[in-house]
């Protein structure tokens, strides 16, 4: 049985979830229930669940993503001869399949070794699993896009260099363990499914999903045929539904804001009808019980009208939105710090910092600006994102050290390496030999392994014996790794050499060191960071001795290979206290129970994104593909449709206060333009205005830091203007307490 539960956002779709499943777990004890959500809301979920019972216990309630379904049941069933070939170790494979086939290539024969290609190819091979798409069908496409030869072309290379991964994939595989990439777990899942008693005769709920791929279609079939029940939650508001029959939506235009949901909803129903399982009446929510904004008439009117072409009134506004304009982006943090923490000052106590949110579509570029102006703040802050360690000294000294070897001690990989704060030379010692190495152009591993006699003008014997001790401590630290020869060695014994050096020189010891110092000045999100460098990295060399270790290879392809890896390595940081402010990206970010919500940065081509690329199949490639009916990711077009239904599900994430701003200059100069979203809500209310955001001078002392800079600032311009006696005050108490600054 199939049950759809519908409603506009905040209308209260989850909590009648967690009410019912709750109630009715605990009238049926021995039942099953699977609650199932992405895997980014399990951990949230659970401790939902875990408040709302009045056992204050999951119980006979299972909250699992897909994925965690499938090890669950995989356990269950004894499968545990498998692994699973993560997103490194499909890279280090592809890279070495793309290698090996090169010459049957026809379009991408040349181009592997351009930087981003193995990237982008590992995404269409993902996109292909993703989408349940064998080599057998790949055949019959690219027969029937003969006339489109540039699409059939990149097809024919795109099904070599998928057979080739899929060959690599089974080379590594032997009787004692089978590798899958991650993307096959659920096809494998719905191989079993069916044997499974965790499954059988469950009701089962799903929530917060927007969509699902074929694959994850297909396993919901076959759930939907294993369990007594099947209810789910699709974003559908109630006026919406008046064309729902008994088959599902007749016509869904793509261009429908609630597209998607009318989508999802008539795969659904299709599953459940080929199967024979009839479709419960639907639940419909009007948001009367338990609406996000029961009690906020704007944030409400938002939600109902935006991205709508219907006729509505527009009504007055209130401090429950508010756009404000910055000069720039430096401003408008500062202004967004500044106004999150009267925010929170004035509330007394009913606002912490956990029910703020800020959120933007260029996180990375406004990542730095946000940092700095909430440490100046003071306000506890989680940043949603994952860190690359490509910055990282340990995996830096690990890629200089090859470099030396690759390059022969170029000016550039020595000095990289020297400057290196893990490497055993000290800073003064490395400016002193830079300039000698310069003076005496210094080039190659025979100069470096001679004496340093050589002087130059106002070099003195002093500071020439200085720079022989650094060159001999260098050589010394470099030696063993430098002395072999690597024209015909494996991955395994070039990986080796390099976890030699690693040992040798203790840099373990040199990351732990530094995380107790990252946590001692509380920059927890680094020393978290530091805490994961090692073993991730350690286990990308255990993955290139277990996949790729007895093929030889040049050096040349090693450090190809290990950079691959050390760009797939992503270091996720768990939020480590419970009062902070999330920072996220607008559209990957997963936002619960917020009461005040900042969209920062609302300008043109930054929210909403600008088209993204499609990848190796451009959109008339999809395009045509999809007139065969071959079902790939959206198309460019598509996905413009699909952002304005995210950005509808995070405008309203808020139930107390939404806050945009956007900035009128880049950090060049340049002019920017807001978003077309700014007009689109302003359009909604007769009197809505635009504030400036300037930073008061009350912002800057929220602090004990922007106190001091402010005041610093103050003192640089005494003489040309007059100084008021807060900021003398500040000034005495400084120079006497702290910075012995003069200050007449």
């Amino acid at each position: 049985m199939l049950r759809f539960i519908l409603g506009a956002s905040g209308a209260g779709k989850t909590t009648y979830i967690y009410d019912e499943i709750i109630k009715e777990s605990m009238a049926n004890m021995d039942k099953q229930y699977i609650l199932l959500v992405p895997d980014q809301f399990t951990m949230e979920t659970q401790k939902d669940i875990v408040v709302k019972h009045e056992r204050h216990g999951s119980m006979n309630i299972d909250i699992l993503s897909f994925g965690r379904l499938a090890f669950r049941v995989f356990e269950e069933l004894g499968i545990s001869k498998m692994s699973i070939l993560d997103d490194t170790g499909k890279t280090l494979l592809l890279r070495h399949a793309i290698e090996k086939s090169q010459d049957k290539l026809k379009l991408f024969y040349d181009k592997y070794k351009f930087f981003g290609f193995v990237e982008e190819m590992k995404s269409s091979i993902s996109e292909l699993y993703q989408y349940g798409i064998s080599l057998e069908q790949l055949d019959k496409i690219i027969e029937d896009t003969k006339e489109h030869k540039a699409t059939s072309m990149k097809l024919h290379d795109i099904k070599i260099i998928y057979e080739a991964f899929k060959e690599e994939v089974r080379s590594i595989s032997n009787e004692e363990n089978t590798y899958i990439t991650k993307e096959e777990v659920l096809a494998k899942l719905c191989e079993v499914i069916r044997d499974s008693k965790i499954v059988r005769d469950s009701i089962i709920y799903i929530d917060g999903f927007t969509g699902f791929t074929p694959v994850q279609n297909r396993l919901l079939g076959l759930l939907l045929e294993c369990s007594s029940q099947m209810n789910m939650a699709v974003t559908l508001p109630k006026y919406e539904c008046g064309d729902l029959t008994s088959v599902g939506f007749k016509e869904v235009k793509e261009h429908e804001l609630f597209a998607m949901s009318k989508t999802t909803i008539n795969k659904l129903m299709a599953l459940a009808a080929d199967r024979q399982i009839c479709t419960e009446t639907p639940v419909i929510l009007d948001g009367s019980d338990g609406s996000r904004f029961r009690d906020n008439k704007i944030l409400g009117h938002i939600e109902e009208n935006i991205f709508r072409l219907n006729d509505y009134d527009k009504i007055a506004t209130d401090d429950s939105f508010e756009i404000y304009v910055a000069e720039n982006s430096m401003t408008e943090t500062g202004f967004v710090a500044e106004k999150i923490s009267e925010l929170v000052r004035k509330s007394s106590g009913t606002l912490k910092y956990r029910d703020i949110a800020v959120v933007t579509g260029d996180l990375e570029g406004m990542k730095r600006n946000i940092e700095k102006a909430f440490k100046r703040a003071d306000i506890p802050y989680f940043m949603d994102n994952k860190r690359t360690l490509i910055t990282n000294p340990f995996v830096n000294i690990i890629r200089d050290i090859l470099r030396i070897v690759a390059e022969d001690f170029s000016y550039e990989s020595v000095f990289s390496y020297i400057k290196n704060c893990m490497s055993p030379i000290a800073l003064e010692d490395a400016d002193m030999l830079e300039n000698y190495v310069l003076g005496c152009g210094i080039r190659g591993k025979k100069a470096y392994s001679n004496s340093f006699t050589k002087k130059y003008r106002g070099l003195t014997e002093e500071e020439l014996a200085q720079c022989e001790e650094v060159r001999k401590k260098l050589m010394d630290a470099l030696s063993d790794f430098v002395d072999r020869d690597y024209t015909q060695m494996t991955v395994a014994e070039i990986s080796d050499a390099v976890c030699e050096f690693v040992t040798k020189h203790e840099l373990e010891h040199k990351l732990l060191a530094y995380e107790e110092r990252f946590r001692e000045e509380g920059k927890y999100s680094l020393a978290a960071e530091y805490s994961q460098t090692y073993a991730l990295v350690m286990e990308l060399f255990d993955k290139l001795v277990s996949l790729l270790g007895a093929e030889k290879i040049t050096l040349k392809e090693y450090r190809r290979l290990l950079d691959d890896g050390f760009d797939e390595i992503k270091v996720g940081i768990i939020p480590l206290v419970m009062d902070q402010v999330v920072v996220g990206d607008i559209q990957r970010s997963r936002l619960n129970h917020i009461k005040v919500l900042f969209v920062i940065g609302v300008n043109d081509g930054i929210i909403p994104a600008k088209g993204g690329k499609p990848g190796l199949l451009s959109s008339s490639d999809r395009t045509i593909l999809k007139n065969l009916d071959m079902e790939l990711s959206p198309t460019v077009r598509e996905q413009a449709f699909i952002e304005k239904f995210y950005l509808y599900l995070n405008l309203t994430k808020a139930s107390d206060r939404l806050i945009m701003t956007y900035s009128t200059s880049a950090a060049d100069g340049s002019p920017l333009r807001p978003s077309y979203l700014i007009g689109a809500i302003k359009d909604m209310f007769v009197d809505c205005k635009e504030y400036s955001a300037k930073n008061s001078m009350k912002s800057t002392i929220l602090s004990k830091q922007g106190a001091f800079d402010r005041m610093a600032s103050k003192i640089l311009s005494y003489g040309s203007e007059d100084i008021d006696d807060l900021w003398k005050r500040y000034a005495e108490k400084y120079s006497i307490d702290n910075y012995n600054i003069s200050y007449e």
